[in-house]
């Protein structure tokens, strides 16, 4: 039998909401954090655990703000701020993908 990533990434989700707080965090980030939980070792509903694990943090970072603009992103800032509510480099601050203009830029837009 053969198994669809669709099944996977299904199975993965319904883990994650398994472990999640009532209400869980908008589904537009959840892609990023979705691997790293699945395979952390942490218990099921061990927010404390899943918190403490750089890829994740740094997937939430990173990845969920290209994936979650507006309200979406305020949401799942607010939801996993609450759930790793007291473990240390928490909470965070989700902000959209910045572009540094450098000076090849300013150069390329002059011509």
């Amino acid at each position: 039998m053969q198994i669809s990533w669709q099944s996977s990434l299904f199975a993965l989700f319904a883990l994650a909401a398994a472990q999640a707080p009532a209400g869980g965090p908008p589904s537009c980030g959840v892609s990023c954090v979705l691997p790293d939980i699945a395979s952390s070792g942490c218990a099921k509903g061990d927010w404390t655990c899943v918190c403490k694990i750089e890829k994740v943090v740094s997937d939430i970072k990173t990845c969920v703000p290209t994936k979650c603009k507006g309200a979406e992103l305020k949401g799942y800032e607010t939801w996993v701020n609450d759930v790793c509510k007291g473990v240390a480099g928490w909470p965070v601050t989700l902000g959209a993908a910045k572009r540094v203009r450098t000076r090849r830029d300013a150069y390329v837009q002059m011509q």
